[in-house]
């Protein structure tokens, strides 16, 4: 019995030419492995980056998108970085929009999930290509989880069937550094009331549907035929 279970459709259609069974399982979370506290927002709009290893993502976009806002704009935003070097920061941004970045050295999981809770958005600009189309993040239901708002850009499976534009998540094409922009000013011009509202559909959508425990059945009727 040869089976795998691939964790996006892209993946499911290049094995459907072998005769192997499958079935998608996306990454999941554990919503009851830490307390929910109900957030509590500041002023401060908090975005937060958690690269991890090789996915830079569109890391440089990401900077050049912040550098723009910041320089037109005077936002009261923190902008979070996990697991980058400074060195990308000091490179891409002026001066003046460096004291709105934070870089996070390598963190403990415990504390990555301290750091989800403070934080409003999380930030995942992508380009379309084999290996992003391939890949559902992990950091997607984990941080919204602790009722974080993806601002994604549209591509693979996450943003096809679990995350809606306005809903749940603040959603863009491309990862063209005006978009980025754009799509952050969308999110921190959300009133504290959407903001709420999207948290709160942020965490259901995980709970109702990538939480590992609702695919409990599936899996077990996948695994025994």
């Amino acid at each position: 019995g040869n089976f795998v279970l691939p964790i996006s459709s892209y993946i499911y259609d290049y094995y459907s030419k072998f005769n192997i069974g499958q079935m998608i399982l996306p990454i999941l979370a554990d919503v009851g492995e830490f307390d929910h506290i109900s957030k509590e927002y500041s002023d401060i709009k908090r975005f937060i980056f958690p690269a991890n290893g090789k996915m830079k993502d569109s890391l440089n976009d990401m900077l050049a998108a912040i550098n723009d806002l910041l320089a037109e704009y005077d936002l009261n935003a923190e902008f979070h970085f996990c697991g980058i070097d400074k060195a990308e920061i000091y490179r891409n941004c002026n001066d003046d929009v460096i004291s709105k970045i934070i870089v996070h050295e390598w963190m403990k999981y415990d504390e990555l999930i301290d750091l989800y809770k403070k934080m409003d958005f999380l930030l995942l600009a992508r380009k379309e290509c084999q290996m992003t189309m391939a890949n559902f993040p992990s950091k997607i239901p984990e941080a919204m989880t602790y009722g974080v708002i993806p601002v994604a850009s549209i591509v693979g499976d996450y943003t096809k069937y679990y995350l809606k534009d306005n809903v749940n998540s603040i959603l863009f094409y491309g990862h063209d550094r005006k978009e980025i922009s754009k799509a952050i000013l969308r999110a921190y011009n959300l009133s504290s009331k959407e903001k709420d509202k999207m948290s709160k559909e942020a965490f259901n959508m995980v709970k109702t549907r990538l939480d590992y425990n609702n695919w409990d059945a599936t899996l077990r009727g996948f695994l025994e035929k």
